[in-house]
């Protein structure tokens, strides 16, 4: 998708509020900065209903604020997220 998750999870909203699946997603902040406000509206859609990030290999909690996520990814770089409504398995 390559920048356009905020698009596509704007067009899933009924899917989010009642099926809740879990979505694995990556995260590059300097794709999403194309647009401005585009990594904090993709997080704060997110949070809206009820989901939060974790790392897909080891469960750790990852942050939901745009400056906290963009300081755990190095320039140019992305990171693999599991966002979940409910616990993550």
């Amino acid at each position: 998708m390559d920048g356009h998750e905020l698009d596509v999870l704007r067009g899933a909203t009924h899917t989010l509020a009642t099926e809740r699946p879990a979505i694995l997603i990556e995260i590059a902040p300097h794709v999403q900065d194309e647009v401005p406000q585009r990594l904090d509206d993709l997080l704060g859609l997110l949070a809206a209903h009820g989901y939060r990030l974790e790392a897909p290999d080891s469960g750790e909690r990852l942050p939901m604020s745009a400056p906290a996520l963009r300081a755990l990814i190095r320039d140019g770089a992305s990171i693999d997220a599991l966002a979940c409504a409910e616990e993550c398995a």
